[in-house]
């Protein structure tokens, strides 16, 4: 994935084993994908963007998730 290109995500609807509570997948499976770090603000102010790294191409990158419109970003 080049810089600044972007695909949309599927996202899936999964139900924890243990409680029941029944959460979003945000991200498809392909690589790792992580928060930066866990002291910074990783959500835009409005929510709907959120900061990931990932090795899915094979080296850890930045990427930005627009959540409302599940496109992942370079």
């Amino acid at each position: 994935m080049a810089v600044g290109e972007a695909y949309k995500l599927e996202y899936k609807t999964l139900k924890d084993p243990y409680t029941g509570v029944e959460f979003l997948k945000l991200t498809d499976g392909r690589g790792n994908t992580v928060h930066p770090y866990f002291t910074q603000p990783l959500f835009s102010s409005n929510g709907e963007t959120i900061l990931l790294t990932s090795d899915r191409t094979g080296e850890w990158q930045l990427y930005k998730l627009d959540i409302p419109d599940r496109i992942i970003t370079q």
